[in-house]
């Protein structure tokens, strides 16, 4: 059975703890909150703002290109002729693409703070990259020589498992923060109570929107009801009043029943308040800015601008470096790392609108550090002779220190 098989087989894994599910038990006392829900990565991510988050993250990291350099005489250039810069630019394996690729591991780091490949080698040569999935991962432990060993659980044929202990040169790791320095924090399991306040609020307010009178009261008549009476009574009312269908409807009241309706409602328990600051607080866990996650009470035209570069320099960039130096420890050859380095592209996230675009290129050209047939490689334009040559205005010269033409600038 090929590795892919091993890794993806359907498994049982009712009786295994696997390390994320560990990690939310020590942090959580069991995943449950004081709201009394049990909050993990599978149920964080019906809350919306959480999915949300980890949707912008995920999808801002894989629409940057990932190039591998190589550092030459003549300056920086993109390194095609190694298999690892298709690897980690076009595809990792047959069946993912490199953006599908980096969007599932920023999505993993984000929401269990670890993401793991298999490295299918030749030699020294990485060949192929296999996405691991996070529950396949038994454990990882650092021996006395501060070697990592990863203990990953495969399947198979009949749908029996195994484990296999794996040393860290065959495992392409990605993790976030880290207390013990080899993986990263499960960052839902120890925001699990702001995140099960507002799958409560959520709950809250399904509830509230269910009944059609909106909030329990009081039903009073002026006898004396036997308890068959009462529950007549009860039902009845129920039937007529429940329900969001039944919302808004003519209350009829016979034999003098009265309805006083709970002093409390919504706006008393600062329902939507508590909504507004739990999404902020999501958002503070994954650094998202709340206008990407469709939040605009507070972004303004003037602002919005000034966010989304916040966004990339405060958010994504030290992720981008995380990911760039995990590449160049665990995917280049040793005997390389002098001379090949990972790239991503941010130019993608500050990418502006036309005029803005024209303009920067024009300031380059002009002042000789882009060449017009580099701004038009940019722009997706097929070259034109000459335009590989840098360019200078005429009136620019260099200057002695007397202030007099320089004999080398004529």
């Amino acid at each position: 059975m090929s590795i892919s098989a091993r890794i993806f087989a359907p498994r049982n894994s009712s009786d295994i703890i696997t390390t994320a599910q560990l990690a939310e038990r020590l942090a959580s006392m069991g995943g449950v909150t004081a709201t009394g829900l049990t909050v993990n990565a599978e149920s964080a991510m019906r809350q919306v703002t959480v999915l949300a988050c980890v949707v912008v993250l995920a999808q801002s990291l894989a629409q940057l290109p990932c190039n591998l350099m190589e550092t030459k005489e003549t300056g920086k250039v993109k390194a095609y002729d190694r298999r690892l810069y298709s690897l980690l630019h076009d595809a990792p394996n047959e069946f993912q693409t490199a953006y599908h690729f980096w969007q599932t591991n920023m999505a993993k780091v984000a929401l269990h703070g670890n993401a793991y490949a298999y490295k299918v080698m030749v030699g020294n040569e990485v060949r192929e990259l296999l996405p691991i999935p996070h529950g396949n991962i038994e454990k990882v432990e650092q021996d006395h020589n501060y070697k990592l060993w990863y203990t990953v659980r495969f399947a198979r044929q009949g749908g029996t498992t195994y484990t296999e202990t794996i040393p860290q040169e065959n495992i392409f790791h990605l993790r976030g923060l880290s207390l013990n320095g080899y993986t990263g924090l499960n960052p839902i399991a120890y925001a699990r109570e702001s995140i099960g306040l507002a799958q409560a609020a959520e709950r809250f307010g399904g509830k509230m929107y269910s009944n059609g009178a909106k909030i329990s009261g009081v039903l009073t008549h002026p006898g004396r009801l036997s308890p068959a009476a009462e529950k007549n009574l009860r039902t009845s009312f129920e039937e007529k009043h429940s329900s969001i269908e039944n919302a808004f409807k003519t209350m009829i009241l016979e034999e003098g029943v009265k309805f006083t309706p709970g002093a409390m409602n919504a706006q008393d328990a600062q329902f939507l308040d508590n909504r507004k600051f739990q999404r902020t607080e999501i958002c503070a866990l994954f650094r998202v800015p709340p206008h990407m996650v469709a939040d605009l009470e507070r972004a303004t035209f003037s602002n919005i601008e000034q966010q989304d570069l916040g966004f990339v320099k405060h958010t994504m960039a030290p992720y981008l470096v995380n990911f760039e130096q995990e590449i160049k420890q665990q995917l280049i050859a040793q005997q390389d790392r002098l001379r090949l380095f990972a790239k991503f592209n941010a130019n993608a996230l500050l990418r502006g609108d036309f005029k803005s675009r024209m303009e920067g290129y024009g300031i380059g050209i002009q002042n000789s550090i882009t060449a017009p047939n580099e701004a038009r490689d940019l722009e997706d334009m097929p070259p034109y002779p000459g335009g590989e040559k840098h360019q200078m205005q005429q009136n620019m010269t260099f200057v002695s220190e007397g202030g007099t033409p320089n004999a080398d600038s004529k």
